[in-house]
């Protein structure tokens, strides 16, 4: 699949192929700029996302968004 192909990116297991593509791309634009990145949470179930305490109307519902951090 086509996410595979970004190689800056650490996913730790996390949701990839739902993602919009122009997200992850500019994702990978990032991590090739300044480093690579490992990704905390991309989809999220109803239940999860409440009890992370993420908004009710969340993109993370609907996989469009990714939070993540730097590696170094």
């Amino acid at each position: 699949k086509v996410m595979e192909a970004y190689s800056n990116i650490n996913w730790k297991g996390h949701e990839k192929d739902c993602l919009p593509p122009k997200l992850v791309a500019a994702l990978e634009e990032i991590a090739t700029k300044y480093g690579g990145v490992y990704v905390n949470s991309t989809h999220r179930s109803k239940k999860h996302n409440a009890e992370v305490g993420g908004a009710k109307h969340s993109q993370h519902l609907d996989c469009k968004a990714i939070d993540f951090g730097m590696e170094d």
